[in-house]
Formats: structure tokens, sequence, C-alpha cells
């Protein structure tokens, strides 16, 4: 039985440790949503000619790819052209996803995983035959941000403050996962779904 499942939550939640075993414990394919819009927004890609119609050219690093820091800088604190920019890029991620996980039943995978925090705003939940949120507490996922990428508190503070709260997520997905304690109570919830 081939089954596509959505891993989703919030920035520092830990969605890479669960998707990092799911690889170990089950016959897979695991996509990526932030890989996937990369390949989607680059050279060539479907979505380049209009993001750089609207953004200009000085998003475009000297030999013309998308500057995704450039591209950050511009959207993040300026929510309308964020709006523009995902109206632009969620649905080929959403097209895209929904071909690789085709590809995957084909190619005899058992399940088919797609990790991305914008799950239910990109409607990729949609294409999904379920949704798992991981969850981790607030300051956890502070301390993990600040100690792994570098960031400060208030930078932390400010990106969760645009994503979904815990109750969004929690009531729009089907399973939680608690990734607040230790690796082996993540790796037990996991196991409990995939028997």
């Amino acid at each position: 039985m081939f089954k596509k499942i959505g891993i989703t939550g919030g920035i520092g939640a830990g969605k890479s440790i669960i998707t990092d075993y799911l690889q170990e414990r089950c016959n897979c394919r695991i996509l990526q949503a932030d890989q996937l819009a990369w390949e989607l927004e680059d050279k060539g890609g479907p979505c380049y000619a209009r993001l750089v119609s609207l953004l200009g050219d000085s998003v475009l690093t000297e030999d013309g790819h998308i500057d995704k820091k450039k591209m950050g800088a511009m959207t993040f604190p300026d929510p309308a052209l964020m709006k523009k920019v995902n109206a632009i890029v969620h649905p080929a991620v959403k097209e895209a996803a929904k071909k690789e996980a085709e590809k995957a039943k084909k190619e005899g995978y058992d399940y088919f995983f797609f990790e991305a925090a914008l799950m239910f705003e990109s409607t990729c939940d949609k294409i999904m035959d379920e949704v798992w949120y991981v969850y981790a507490p607030k300051q956890e996922r502070i301390r993990r941000l600040m100690q792994d990428r570098g960031y400060t508190r208030s930078k932390a503070e400010y990106i969760m403050r645009q994503q979904l709260s815990y109750r969004e997520f929690r009531a729009r997905a089907d399973r939680m996962i608690r990734n607040d304690s230790d690796p082996e109570s993540v790796k037990r919830q996991i196991d409990k779904w995939l028997t």
C-alpha cells in the first residue's frame, strides 16, 4: 500500500530529524519543499522568468541565477510582495510534488514523504493522504535556531510570528509528533504509525 504523507511544523521544530529517521526506517522517497522550490525558481525553471519580472534584475547574481538571500531580504519584510511570490511558487511546488509522488509510486516505494513548512498555505496538504505536524515548544525551537543556525533570538521570534500557530497546525494536521524530548520517544511515535 502506497501512502503520501506531508511533514510540517514551524521553523526549528526538527522536521529533518523526523525525515532522517524515516529514511532509515522504511522504503520511502523523501522530498523537501524548499529544495523543490529552489529548483523551480532557478534559472531555466518554470518560475524563474515570472519571479525576475516581479522582483527585478537586482535579485540576480552575476551569472543570472536568483540570489536566495537577496530574494529573502526583499520579500520577508514585505508581506504583499511575499504573497505575490508565493502565488507564483506555491502552485508550481504543488504540481511538481504531485508528479514526484506519482513517480515514487511507480518506482515501488511504500511511502512518499513531503516536508514543507508551508504545507497548508501552499495547499499541498490536499495532495497528501495525511499530514504529520512536528511539534516542539517555542523556547526549544529558539534555542535550536540560535545554536544550529546562528540566528539571533529576535530573528527566530520574528520568523515564528510569520508562521502558523500551534493551534492552527494542530487543527489541520492528522497526527502530531512531539519532538521535545529524547529521540527514542520520537522514534516510538513514528513506529506506531508505520506498522
